[in-house]
């Protein structure tokens, strides 16, 4: 049989102690109010992120032909976290090789290239609206944002291999295509702590909450944002049956990310658990390895 990937991904991130927390009463009636909030665009407002004006901004200019690395350091230079962000990258390993070091946001720009910019950006932008900084949840947060990079990663990496046009919004899309997780997490956090702290969304009830409502809170999130129609249409059409273009890269991205993190919390058996990716999700086995061989440092090399 198929295994139902989605569902176990949510609960490999969990303790077995906390995936078999039974029902109560204070479980039922979070369950009840959050059903409500995640079905009224009135109460739900307020939870969801707001998309942040630079990345607006950076979008812009990235998807001008006419713009030039001074545009982009232009927009750049308004935020000295990144700034510095994006100088510590270009002096990392992975660009400096028999390179001297940069000092300056210019040089550092024309090190690491547009494209490199724009995923380093991105994360950074991103990483506040994409992590939970709850702290008997912060593993989970932490696999939320490990899995965005992850897919993100492989959506650059497979639009520029398959010569799909704009990678640059492959790896946006990969970002943002689970932020509706977080909005659900947080709903069902707050519905708790108003109760009591010392209950935390853990149950297979939750789990089930997750899968249903994630996706459609996800494209709730993204057409609010007015983020690029390639983005949008492909974070829709990834499930479906018939799926090209992004969708597709979207598709395999995330099945090879949360695949990768169920093999590394143990539900899948190392090479029984690639053997069955391959077996049922039809993918290449070269690539599968390959991206399992680098996983590890995909998360460290992006992250700020």
């Amino acid at each position: 049989m198929k295994p139902h990937l989605q569902y176990f991904f949510y609960e490999s991130m969990f303790s077995p102690r906390v995936r078999q927390t039974k029902r109560n009463d204070i479980e039922n009636s979070v369950y009840e109010e959050v059903n409500v909030i995640l079905n009224d665009d009135a109460k739900l407002k307020q939870y969801l992120p707001v998309c942040p004006n630079t990345l607006l901004e950076l979008l812009r200019v990235l998807s001008d032909p006419q713009s030039d690395i001074l545009g982009v350091e232009t927009v750049i230079s308004r935020e000295p976290v990144m700034a510095v962000k994006i100088i510590s990258t270009a002096n990392s390993p992975l660009y400096t090789m028999d390179h001297p070091p940069v000092d300056n946001l210019h040089d550092a720009i024309e090190r690491i290239g547009i494209s490199g910019i724009n995923n380093v950006a991105n994360s950074y932008l991103l990483q506040d609206s994409l992590t939970i900084n709850l702290d008997n949840y912060q593993m989970f947060g932490k696999t939320i944002w490990q899995h965005s990079l992850h897919v993100a990663f492989i959506c650059h990496d497979l639009a520029g291999k398959r010569g799909i046009e704009c990678p640059q919004l492959s790896y946006l899309m990969g970002l943002v295509h689970d932020i509706g997780k977080i909005v659900v997490f947080n709903v069902l956090s707050n519905a708790y702590n108003e109760r009591s702290r010392e209950y935390l969304p853990c149950s297979k009830r939750f789990i089930e909450l997750m899968t249903e409502k994630s996706a459609l809170i996800t494209e709730r999130v993204i057409e609010n944002w007015h983020f690029n129609k390639e983005i949008v249409d492909a974070i829709k059409r990834q499930k479906h049956q018939k799926k090209t273009g992004m969708a597709h890269l979207l598709y395999v991205a995330n099945l090879l990310s949360e695949s990768y993190i169920m093999i590394t919390n143990g539900c899948f058996e190392g090479q029984d658990g690639i053997d069955q990716l391959v077996k049922y999700h039809g993918l290449e086995q070269a690539y599968v390895d390959e991206f399992f061989n680098v996983a590890d440092t995909i998360a460290g090399a992006c992250s700020t």
